[in-house]
């Protein structure tokens, strides 16, 4: 079981919560927050833009999180120009069976390299769907909830650390479990191959999985040169 780590409630509110982690020897930021009534879309563009300004160190209006068409995937732009830190944004929507849905988002920065972060709800999850892109020597395990939102949310944000921009296919994304709380992962993409890092905790019965890149990507086996 990954145990939750030492967090603490942001001075502003108790609605964002913080975490730091190592990963790989590289150090991650993580930001929390339920919705709170806020599209999660919203929520984790704000939280974003906040932690990247505090990772940076400047101001947070001096700088913007934009979207990179056609995948989406967040940049932090200072002065219009990409800037030196990676962020990726999660949110899950756990729907109760009386009242409104419930709503985490979670971001994820790290200075000088990719970043991505995934959150799973676990007993949300269906595993049957997901058991065919879950890799496991015990064949019990890829239809339990618990491993399956485990393997899931690391495809995710190693997909997300990679910074491909391509289409995510799981079964592309290869996961190594090193312990409880941490993994290897790595990403073929069409003209290359990202590796790199990861590490799990826990936050209001979420699992989420927090993925870095390592800094070299290495070829990919028989891609094509060609753009």
């Amino acid at each position: 079981m990954i145990a939750p780590l030492p967090s603490r409630t942001d001075a502003e509110g108790p609605a964002v919560i913080r975490r730091r982690v190592a990963v790989d020897g590289r150090r991650a930021e993580i930001l929390t927050a339920r919705t709170a009534g806020l599209l999660p879309s919203i929520a984790g563009s704000r939280l974003a833009e906040r932690l990247a300004a505090e990772v940076l160190g400047i101001s947070p209006p001096s700088l913007r999180v934009a979207t990179l068409s056609p995948s989406g995937r967040p940049v932090v732009l200072v002065a219009g120009e990409v800037a030196g830190c990676g962020i990726s944004i999660s949110h899950a929507q756990r729907r109760p069976a009386r009242g409104a849905s419930i709503g985490l988002v979670a971001v994820a920065a790290c200075r000088g390299r990719p970043v991505g972060v995934d959150v799973v709800f676990p007993a949300d999850v269906s595993p049957e769907p997901l058991a065919r892109f879950v890799a496991s020597d015990d064949p019990r395990s890829a239809i339990d909830p618990w491993h399956v939102s485990l393997e899931w949310a690391a495809k995710e944000a190693a997909y997300k650390a990679s910074a491909i921009d391509e289409a995510f296919r799981p079964h592309r994304v290869v996961v190594e479990r090193l312990a409880d709380d941490g993994f290897r992962w790595r990403v073929s993409g069409l003209f290359r191959a990202v590796h790199g890092a990861g590490r799990f905790i826990m936050e209001d019965d979420h699992v989420v999985a927090v993925a870095v890149a390592d800094r070299i990507p290495c070829p990919s086996p028989g891609a094509s040169e060609q753009p």
